[in-house]
């Protein structure tokens, strides 16, 4: 909880905490850079904030964590879900990391897939995805990337 509100505080006051994170693009579209998507392993919780730019907003996001690539692309089955935003350009995630079994400098794989709507561009509805590698090499073009579990406090 105090994480939580540390990162709130720290986003309305405009300070960037991810310095030390990974950061992917979010792509629309298969072509339109919708956003970013932020990943940020640490002090026992892994923090994916989905942050949508350039015209778009946030209908729907879903996230998947392992220790493994993901198998499968189906992001209706992604453990972590947050549906019916209505529109938001800001979504965060905080997930321990206790149940991975994970500890630092271990690799985490993500998924992030989204439902983007042009609210001030022209290009409607479309499905993103956190860029990096794909899940089914020729089969769609749904994305995973991957972020380390940091040692440590993050650097001031």
């Amino acid at each position: 909880m105090i994480k939580r509100i540390l990162v709130i505080l720290t986003l309305l006051a405009g300070i960037s905490l991810w310095g030390a994170a990974t950061t992917v693009p979010l792509i629309a579209g298969q072509e339109y850079e919708a956003g970013e998507v932020f990943a940020l392993a640490e002090n026992g919780f892994l923090t994916v904030e989905i942050q949508a730019d350039n015209g778009w907003v946030l209908d729907e996001t879903h996230v998947y964590v392992g220790t493994t690539p993901p198998r499968k692309s189906a992001p209706g089955r992604f453990p972590y879900q947050h549906e019916a935003l209505g529109g938001t350009e800001n979504d965060v995630y905080e997930i321990p990391l206790d149940e991975y079994g994970v500890s630092c400098g271990a690799t985490l794989y993500i998924a992030v897939h989204a439902v983007v709507v042009g609210a001030s561009n022209e290009h409607g509805e479309e499905t993103a995805w956190g860029e990096g590698d794909e899940i089914r090499a020729g089969k769609n073009w749904a994305m995973f990337f991957e972020t380390l579990v940091l040692c440590g406090p993050l650097p001031r």
